[in-house]
């Protein structure tokens, strides 16, 4: 299998700035004839950020562990914790641990095409069996959202 290698770059007076222009034709000396992905990434959290996450998260373990409390005590609060249900929380709780479960693939970009089928498949059921009253949700398709663009255009014309 091929290793995938990475370059990144900025955008700079609306060009891509590799740093070294040299760096740059070394490393696309032997991606003749392949293509190419580009893909804009949002600037992630600092390494600042990352150590103040460990250093509060040892922090508060130390505390924890120093009351007496244990991991399961933890788990069983956060049963109780209030956390609005947001699309990154059902993918990162729910859809990706069905299909760890199921295919034992940590992200989504490692699923086939009939694994999603599958996890959505599982998932939905999920859904409709422990909150029935959301209604079903069919899995997105481009027929569904020609038809749905169809209805609303339809919609608009009526109410003009």
């Amino acid at each position: 299998m091929e290793q995938s290698s990475k370059r990144y770059c900025t955008i700079k007076d609306g060009q891509m700035d590799f740093g070294s222009q040299q760096e740059l034709t070394d490393w696309l000396s032997d991606k003749e004839g392949k293509r190419l992905e580009f893909k804009v990434v949002n600037q992630t959290r600092s390494s600042a950020q990352n150590n103040s996450i460990h250093l509060y998260l040892e922090q508060r373990a130390r505390v924890l562990d120093e009351q007496g409390h244990t991991m399961q005590d933890v788990l069983n609060a956060i049963r109780r914790a209030e956390i609005r249900v947001t699309m990154l929380a059902l993918k990162e709780i729910v859809w990706k641990g069905l299909q760890w479960v199921m295919f034992k693939k940590k992200s989504t970009s490692k699923l086939s095409k009939s694994e999603v089928d599958r996890v959505y498949e599982v998932c939905e059921r999920f859904f409709q069996k422990e909150f029935s009253d959301t209604g079903y949700i069919p899995f997105p398709s481009k027929e569904i959202e020609d038809y749905e663009n169809y209805v609303k255009a339809t919609q608009a014309i009526k109410n003009f």
